[in-house]
């Protein structure tokens, strides 16, 4: 009968849907570079599975009342067409009955597929919460490693079919060790937080904050080229120095060294990840409080503001030709 498509319709739907609990909870898993600690991520398996039995029930109950429903629509077909010999008025009886049975039943199955709709949306509604749990640093509430790798992954899609540049910015808290040991972690946390509230408001709303480390963040900033990643560069490492971070009655300084590497064509995450990393040690080894970048041979320092990279450049090899000079005299 025509109504039995509708019917195979959704049950397949909801197997579509509990394979996608399925994928959901494979990806919510650790990837073994998150932040998330073990604890956390044990929590939120735990969750997901229990989700995921909960749908798995849904499904299972529904596919039997879907069953049930065939059968009977079955039996009631094979009743009128096993009524050949009977009277007229017996086959309108039998008519009557069997349209009222299959009505019956259709309300009942109409019913039943509401109450698992409507089941299923809260089941929904709790996997997508779960999930932003699972991508979010629940100290400072900024994105975390995962939510960053899977950022990457579509601006780097993306750009391979527009040309868009965008740049990446690794930061650093200076001396963050020495901070915890001598304040205590309570000054840590809180330093954390307030350097992450710092740095959101250094950003565009197309721009993701996250933190991928202990005390290391990341900037992904769209259509960002070179020379103005330097600029935001340099606007977030005065953002953090030039704040006043209160602890304890007190005024603590805090400073970040920064990372930063532009999107390249054949750029794969792991190699944008890996040049401003190595930009961002640069940084560190270099007196910290400052910024560098990586041009795509070599690590450079980010120049103060109001002063171009060019000019930079031009300062620089200047300097390098001054240098030859003199030697050459000696």
């Amino acid at each position: 009968m025509s109504f039995s498509w509708p019917i195979f319709i959704t049950v397949l739907l909801l197997g579509v849907v509990q394979l996608a609990v399925g994928v959901v909870f494979g990806r919510c898993l650790p990837l073994g570079s998150g932040t998330s600690r073990p604890a956390d991520d044990r929590q939120h398996s735990a969750s997901l599975e229990e989700l995921a039995a909960r749908l798995r029930q849904v499904v299972a109950r529904l596919s039997r009342e879907v069953g049930t429903h065939h059968n009977k629509i079955g039996q009631a077909n094979r009743e009128l067409s096993s009524a050949g010999r009977q009277s007229a008025e017996e086959l309108a009886d039998l008519a009557l009955l069997t349209v009222s049975q299959v009505l019956k039943l259709n309300r009942q199955l109409q019913s039943r597929l509401a109450e698992a709709d409507s089941a299923l949306q809260r089941q929904a509604a709790q996997i997508e919460l779960h999930m932003a749990e699972a991508r979010t640093d629940p100290l400072t509430r900024l994105p975390n490693r995962r939510a960053l790798d899977d950022h990457l992954l579509r601006l780097l899609g993306q750009r391979r079919g527009r040309q868009q540049s965008f740049s990446l910015l690794m930061i650093d808290v200076d001396h963050f060790k020495q901070l915890n040991d001598r304040y205590g972690h309570l000054a840590g946390d809180q330093a954390l937080r307030h350097i992450a509230d710092a740095l959101r408001a250094t950003v565009g709303d197309a721009d993701l904050v996250a933190r991928v480390g202990g005390e290391e963040f990341a900037i992904v900033a769209a259509n960002c080229d070179l020379g103005a990643g330097c600029q935001l560069a340099e606007v977030v490492r005065k953002a953090v120095c030039e704040s006043q971070y209160q602890f304890g009655g007190q005024t603590l300084p805090l400073s970040v060294s920064v990372g930063l590497a532009t999107a390249q064509p054949d750029d794969e995450s792991v190699t944008l990840i890996r040049r401003a990393d190595q930009a961002l040690y640069c940084a560190k080894r270099n007196g910290r409080n400052c910024g560098y970048y990586h041009d795509g041979q070599a690590c450079r320092r980010i120049p103060p503001s109001g002063q171009s990279v060019d000019d930079l450049d031009e300062l620089c090899q200047r300097l390098r030709n001054r240098l030859a000079a003199l030697c050459a005299q000696q």
